[in-house]
C-alpha cells in the first residue's frame, strides 16, 4: 500500500524517459506501468486462516481498524496514477481476489483460481467488495461470495474478473504485449484516463456529461 501511495504523488515519466533510473524507490518521477506479480505457485491466498478466524472473535475497534487499513491498501492499488497490470500465474483467495480487481489489466495463467473463501469462516467479503461488484457485477458477485466456490481462469474470464487468458507458457508473453500497448500511450494521459473513468463512476451519467 505505501509502495503505490507513494507513486499517487510523483509527476508522470516524461515521454520515451522509460530508462530513466528516477522510477525506483526514492525517485521522484512514477514509472509508465507497473506490474504486481508474485513468486511461487500461489498469486496471493488472503489473509491467514488463523487471523481471519481470530478477527471475527476479537475487538471491535480493532477490527475496524484492520479493515479500514486494509481497503486503504486496495484503493490505493486502484488510485495509482500509473497502470497495474495484475500477472496472476496462480490461485488468489480472499484478499486475494480483491486485489486481482483492483488493477487495471488482469493477465492470468491457466492455473490461476479464484474463490471468496470468507464465508467458510463464517466472514463477509466487505472491504473488496465494491471492487469485485464494479468488475463482475452485483448477481455473480453474490453467488460466490456465498457459495465460496473455486472457479477456474476461464469462468472468471467470462465474468470479467480476468481480462486476458494466456495459455500455456504464454503468461509472460501476454503480460509483456499488455505493457508494451500501455508504453505507447502518454504516461501523464494514462494517469488522466484512470481519474476519468473514476470521476464518471462517481458522477454517474446525467452530471458527468
Amino acid at each position: 500500500g505505501d509502495l503505490f501511495e507513494n507513486l499517487a504523488y510523483r509527476e508522470p515519466l516524461p515521454p520515451g524517459d522509460e530508462a530513466n533510473p528516477d522510477i525506483g524507490p526514492g525517485g521522484t518521477l512514477r514509472p509508465h506501468v507497473v506490474v504486481l506479480r508474485a513468486s511461487g505457485e500461489v498469486f496471493c491466498a488472503g489473509a491467514h486462516l488463523g487471523e481471519m478466524r481470530a478477527s471475527g472473535e476479537g475487538d471491535l475497534d480493532q477490527n475496524i481498524q484492520e479493515a479500514l487499513a486494509m481497503g486503504a491498501m486496495f484503493r490505493a492499488v486502484r488510485n495509482c496514477p500509473a497502470p497495474v497490470v495484475a500477472r496472476v500465474q496462480g490461485p488468489a483467495y480472499g484478499g486475494g481476489v480483491g486485489l486481482v480487481a483492483a488493477c487495471d489489466v488482469v493477465v492470468a495463467g491457466l492455473d490461476a483460481r479464484f474463490s471468496f473463501s470468507e464465508i467458510r469462516l463464517g466472514l463477509v467479503p466487505g472491504v473488496i467488495s465494491p471492487l469485485v461488484i464494479g468488475r463482475i457485477g452485483p448477481a455473480s458477485a453474490r453467488r460466490l461470495f456465498l457459495t465460496g466456490e473455486k472457479i477456474g481462469v476461464e469462468e472468471a474470464h467470462r465474468l470479467g474478473l480476468v481480462d486476458r487468458v494466456a495459455g500455456s507458457g504464454r503468461l509472460d508473453t501476454e503480460v509483456e504485449g499488455v505493457v508494451g500497448q500501455l508504453l505507447q500511450g502518454g504516461p501523464a494521459a494514462l494517469g488522466r484516463v484512470k481519474s476519468l473513468v473514476e470521476g464518471v463512476l462517481s458522477l454517474g451519467v446525467d452530471r458527468s456529461a
